[in-house]
């Protein structure tokens, strides 16, 4: 919760500034205009992630149909396939947040995030 929070805040912060061309950012600022369209949207992402999830039987005790179907001689399944691409979906997003939020050397994302202390 905490994270996205954090997120919601720094776009509103990004997207939603006087003078600031949202038409640059595509759909995020449309996604981040309301907390409830973007928790919604979260949702509604969530909810197909783990529907594929569940239906290819990679997350336990919720597959719908046996996925073991063999993609080649070598053992490779499509629930393997599958597998593979849920966790690897997570796993790129966490390494590329470890780029994004680099606040000791971003000064923009300072200023999105209000990070900035007044001058003395």
């Amino acid at each position: 919760m905490q994270y996205h929070g954090i997120v919601w805040f720094f776009h509103r912060n990004r997207y939603h500034a006087d003078g600031v061309d949202r038409a640059a950012f595509g759909w995020a600022p449309k996604v981040s205009q309301r907390f409830i369209v973007y928790a919604l949207c979260g949702l509604a992402f969530t909810l197909a992630y783990r529907t594929l999830g569940c239906g290819m039987g990679v997350h336990p005790g919720c597959g719908a149909f046996d996925a073991k179907v063999a993609l080649g001689p070598h053992g490779l399944t499509l629930r393997d396939l599958m597998e593979g691409f849920i966790w690897g979906f997570a796993l790129h997003h966490y390494f590329l947040d470890q780029y994004i939020w680099r606040v000791r050397r971003d000064p923009s994302l300072n200023q999105d995030l209000k990070l900035l202390t007044a001058a003395a």
